[in-house]
């Protein structure tokens, strides 16, 4: 190896290694002396306080002279009256909510506040995806609980909605019992569909997580999930953004548990079920909000 392509490399790698040390030493500084002084925002403060470096970055801007926008957000966050008090005193440039109860506790913190829907519902309008030369294949998405039963019926190849099952596991100790989940048995086909199990969390250090279950699916680039969701006959999951993915796309889904508070994305849609299956018949509700979105986007930088 030359010198210099070997000085290039050390520069990356010292380029990529800098921004994340200085991160996690201004956490430890900015955590550390809160807890000796007992300020609420370090330690309270969105995921309690680790968001805090993010707030520092915000007024870095605002005093910079310039601006930013905090789009799409949720709010859930036990400390949003000061989150709120913050944001009122280094105000976005503009703030759309994903829902209409973030909305009304965010909306005073800019004059150009916009109650929206999660923009993950855009991704098949915004971003080119792929048709897989892959066909008769489901999703299943599990993470927070155990991957349950399922089964249905098939007729002329066709899921008939009104007939799956889902048999739930009990939640007991999942953090510990995930790690014995790749003893069990996961099927790879159910009657004469495919399943391919998608994995979101990469931070598993451990394969038998990352691939306990056969036919998982893992990837660093999040686009690459996106032709899957796609070309699928039915996402099925615990996770709220794995069945927008899938209706995006024009494609059925069915969301598994009780989410409550995030299931909420879904209320501004005149919703259509089967058997707890939202049917694909959202793909104008969103080509609407998407125009109007876009038109509220154009009138801030007016």
């Amino acid at each position: 190896m030359s010198f210099g392509s070997e000085l290039i490399i050390k520069i990356a790698v010292v380029a990529a290694i800098a921004p994340t040390m200085a991160l996690a030493l201004t956490i430890i500084e900015i955590k550390g002396s809160a807890y000796m002084q007992r300020r609420p925002g370090p330690l309270h403060v969105g995921l309690r306080g680790f968001i805090f470096p993010i707030a520092e970055v915000i007024k870095f801007i605002k005093d910079s002279g310039k601006n930013y926008m905090i789009l799409s957000s949720f709010g859930d966050s036990k400390s949003h009256k000061e989150n709120v008090e913050f944001l009122m005193k280094y105000p976005p440039l503009a703030f759309s909510s994903r829902t209409k109860k973030t909305f009304d506790i965010y909306s005073k913190v800019t004059k150009n506040s916009y109650n929206g829907i999660c923009n993950a519902f855009f991704i098949s309008k915004v971003i080119p995806t792929l048709n897989l030369n892959l066909k008769d294949y489901l999703i299943f998405n599990f993470y927070s609980t155990p991957e349950p039963i399922i089964d249905f019926n098939i007729k002329e190849n066709n899921i008939q909605l009104e007939s799956i099952k889902i048999k739930e596991k009990k939640n007991y100790f999942n953090s510990v019992l995930r790690h014995l989940d790749f003893l069990r048995k996961h099927p790879i086909k159910l009657h004469s569909k495919k399943i391919i199990r998608t994995v979101h969390d990469i931070s598993y250090k451990f394969l038998h997580l990352n691939f306990g279950r056969k036919n998982s699916y893992l990837s660093y680039n999040p686009l690459n999930y996106l032709p899957l969701y796609k070309n699928c006959e039915l996402t099925i999951s615990d996770r709220v953004h794995a069945c927008v993915a899938s209706l995006s796309f024009n494609k059925p889904a069915m969301l598994v548990g009780d989410w409550g508070e995030r299931a909420e994305l879904f209320q501004r849609f005149n919703i259509q079920k089967v058997n707890n299956v939202i049917l694909p018949t959202l793909e104008q509700q969103i080509n609407q909000e998407y125009i109007e979105y876009v038109n509220w986007i154009k009138n801030v930088f007016k």
